[in-house]
């Protein structure tokens, strides 16, 4: 009998945890791992709350754009462990799960504390755990950071860039080029030392993207750094001014759009 407990104690605790890399993101609260027996599982992050993409608010989309861009940048590709909690799967299948990342850094908790989700707390979890995480929204709400930053974001220089990586804020730039590169338009500053990329698919929502160049920018958003480079993604024409205009750009279409998987 001892022994038969002890297998079951061993066996619970070995289905505890498991690792894989991550293959995609479908927003700020819902990943795609590949476990290391090479299955693909869908896995909803324990405890965390970020906008949803399909919500028929034009600015929460956006929000849970930038939400998933953010999940994007630090997971995607990355080799990360998974601990399971009392419950491993929800209704809809997923696997119900804490993420990190091989540097340590728990997720689950660090993107709540940057204000790209909040705390999930309607279900029953780890209480330590859940005491992590409503500190953290705690802190994020107080210095505002993430998405609870109110618009218009403050307006930064290059030398600023690289302290303000992950954060939402404004940049401007003369665009000097619009060139193509495989399924994205780009707008790129001389030297191509700052990018707004854009997926073609979804260029309808824009006006002529060709009738910027030439043209003092401001772009607001969520910057990141490709090849060294910033970079701030553009999903919605409210993200985009030009300098001299009191107004956004014209709004031309609902922002009604399903984000691809991959970014």
């Amino acid at each position: 009998m001892a022994v038969f407990l002890l297998l079951c104690v061993s066996v619970s605790c070995l289905v505890q945890a498991d690792s894989g890399t991550v293959t995609a993101v479908y927003d700020g609260d819902t990943i795609q791992v590949r476990l290391v027996s090479g299955i693909k599982e869908k896995i909803r992050l324990i405890g965390v709350d970020a906008p949803e993409t399909g919500s028929n608010d034009e600015e929460i989309r956006l929000k849970a754009l930038y939400s998933k861009r953010f999940a994007f940048r630090f997971l995607y590709k990355k080799q990360v462990r998974i601990e399971y909690d009392w419950e491993k799967r929800d209704k809809y299948g997923r696997l119900l799960a804490y993420i990190r990342t091989e540097e340590g850094t728990f997720f689950n908790e660090y993107i709540i504390q940057k204000g790209f989700a909040s705390a999930y707390t309607r279900f029953p979890y780890k209480p330590e755990y859940k005491r992590k995480f409503l500190s953290a929204e705690k802190e994020a709400r107080t210095q505002r950071n993430g998405l609870w930053k109110h618009r218009p974001y403050a307006l930064i220089t290059k030398k600023e860039a690289a302290i303000h990586m992950g954060d939402l804020v404004s940049y401007e730039f003369l665009c000097t080029g619009i060139e193509d590169k495989g399924n994205l338009r780009l707008l790129t500053s001389e030297n191509q030392e700052f990018a707004v990329p854009v997926y073609k698919k979804y260029l309808h929502l824009f006006p002529d993207l060709d009738s910027l160049k030439g043209k003092n920018l401001i772009i607001s958003g969520l910057l990141e750094h490709y090849k060294g480079q910033p970079q701030i993604m553009l999903f919605s024409p409210s993200q985009l001014q030009i300098r001299g205009h009191n107004t956004y750009l014209p709004y031309f279409h609902p922002l009604s759009i399903q984000c691809p998987d991959f970014f």
